[in-house]
C-alpha cells in the first residue's frame, strides 16, 4: 500500500514540475498573423494556365498559407473557392513549391499566416488563321 502512495505522489509531482515535460513545440512558436502587404516572396508559385484550364472564364481563390520561420510553405488552406476543384488544386500544388522571405519581428524570424488572394483573368484568343491556312490562302 506504501509503494503505491509513494508512486503516487511522484507521479503528481514530475506532472506538476515546469521542468519535467518540455514546451510543446507546436504551441512554442504560435505563427503571427501578417497581413500581405509585409511578406515577399523568395519564389512565386508558377501559375501558367490557359483559357482551357480556366473553364474561359475569370477565376478568384483565397488561401489561408501556415508558413515556418525559414519561409517554407507548410499549409495551404483554400478559404475563397474559384469554382472550379481541379483548378484550385493546381493552384494549391503550386503554392506549396513556393517560399517565403522570412518574416521577421525584432530582428528574430517567426513563423506565419497569411491570406494571400489569387485572379486569374482570361487572355483574348486571336481570330488569327494558322500559317498552314494562309499559305494555302484558305479563309
Amino acid at each position: 500500500m506504501m509503494k503505491k502512495i509513494i508512486c503516487a505522489s511522484l507521479l503528481c509531482a514530475l506532472m506538476s514540475s515546469p521542468t519535467a515535460f518540455a514546451e510543446n513545440p507546436i504551441t512554442a512558436n504560435e505563427p503571427v498573423a501578417v497581413p500581405y502587404g509585409q511578406i515577399q516572396w523568395l519564389s512565386r508559385p508558377h501559375l501558367n494556365f490557359s483559357n482551357d484550364d480556366l473553364g474561359h472564364q475569370n477565376r478568384k481563390a483565397v488561401y489561408r498559407l501556415y508558413v515556418s520561420e525559414a519561409g517554407e510553405i507548410k499549409q495551404v488552406d483554400l478559404v475563397e473557392s474559384s469554382g472550379s476543384n481541379t483548378f484550385d488544386e493546381k493552384v494549391k500544388s503550386s503554392i506549396l513549391r513556393s517560399k517565403f522571405k522570412p518574416y521577421l519581428e525584432n530582428g528574430v524570424a517567426q513563423p506565419f499566416v497569411v491570406l494571400q488572394p489569387f485572379e486569374f483573368i482570361t487572355q483574348p484568343e486571336t481570330k488569327e488563321k494558322p500559317l498552314w491556312k494562309k499559305l494555302l490562302l484558305i479563309p
